[in-house]
């Protein structure tokens, strides 16, 4: 009986501390991990919270662009449109309606192509194309009338400019209001 005891403590004590230095290890080791766990969470929030920041100023910022770029687009149109009215109120100055025409179309035309990156390129190619219809129908306009009172003469670019504000430049400038509209309204989930 005193061998098997022997026996018995000879074989049980190698397990036995064999047993509790691997549960020491496999403790020490999950300490280990979910330390660097925790570790690369809070890292990870925090790039998350950056990339959130960088992004909302993104999205703050070309939402300013959009907005001022609309306003540019629609003061530009309402003013092309008014100048190649075929029915116009008596005593206006045709030289300063011109000029005011031209100067909004080239600041629209000046911020539009400064700020493009803010925007998606189908978007940025309607838009492009929308400023050179206006600016086509605008220079028709002011070849055909040249002198400082609205006569029509016999080549019909009055009327030609007015058909292409009201047919062609008109239809994209409704579609990209909507768009604009879309492109500025406050998202579910964003800051």
């Amino acid at each position: 009986m005193e061998i098997w005891k022997q026996v018995l403590l000879l074989t049980l004590t190698p397990i036995s501390v064999t047993a509790v230095v691997a549960y020491l290890v496999k403790v020490l080791i999950n300490q280990s991990l979910n330390r660097d766990l925790e570790k690369f969470k809070k890292e990870l929030d925090i790039k998350a919270r950056e990339y959130e920041v960088e992004h909302s100023i993104y999205y703050q910022r070309k939402a300013e662009v959009l907005s001022l770029l609309f306003e540019k687009m629609d003061r530009g149109f309402r003013y092309a449109e008014a100048l190649v009215q075929p029915l116009q109120p008596g005593g206006q100055n045709l030289r300063e309606k011109k000029e005011e025409t031209f100067r909004l179309f080239n600041e629209l035309n000046d911020y539009f192509y400064g700020k493009k990156i803010f925007l998606e390129k189908e978007f940025a190619d309607t838009i492009q194309k929308l400023i050179a219809d206006m600016r086509a129908a605008i220079i028709e306009f002011s070849t055909d009338i040249q002198g400082d009172e609205y006569q029509a003469s016999q080549s019909g670019g009055w009327h030609n400019a007015y058909q292409s504000l009201r047919d062609q430049v008109k239809p994209v400038f409704t579609k990209l209001e909507n768009d604009f509209r879309f492109l500025v309204e406050p998202k579910q989930g964003k800051l």
